[in-house]
């Protein structure tokens, strides 16, 4: 490479010529267009505040409430990018997860591990735990 086209890359990379001004301008935009469009997503209402409330502590009133105020079902939450019917199997919600399903949430929106709402809540969901074993039989008895 000769040394006048070196020079050329070195300055365009620094944005001393036009090609740098350019190149600058459009990563520039392009990191703008990425945090506008992205990681913004569509504005948090007070109405969807209100409906990921309700879910949390499951007041079936208050999610239909919130839902014929307009609140909408396919909102994401701004702090964790979740649907409010992550929100309600999270915490064991089943009758709130009902109405939601009935209002036209979608199961298959996965969150960002890929799991859906039945599968990240399905690990919160308590279970009936079976004994410890000791490695004896449950029926022997100590000597």
């Amino acid at each position: 490479m000769s040394e006048s086209k070196a020079s050329f890359i070195v300055l365009a990379l620094f944005g001393y010529n036009w090609a740098g001004k350019i190149l600058w301008t459009l990563v520039a935009a392009t990191g703008l267009a990425y945090f506008v469009f992205v990681t913004q997503g569509p504005p948090f209402s007070d109405e969807d505040e209100r409906l990921f409330r309700a879910a949390r502590h499951g007041d079936r009133a208050g999610v239909e409430r919130s839902l014929e105020a307009g609140a909408g079902v396919a909102d994401l939450s701004p702090l964790d990018r979740k649907t409010v019917l992550f929100r309600a199997a999270a915490f064991g919600h089943a009758e709130v997860v009902a109405v939601l399903l009935e209002k036209g949430a979608d199961p298959a929106i996965r969150d960002g591990d890929g799991k859906t709402a039945l599968t990240s809540s399905s690990r919160r969901v308590p279970t009936r735990k079976s004994p410890r074993r000791s490695g004896r039989s449950m029926t022997s008895r100590p000597c």
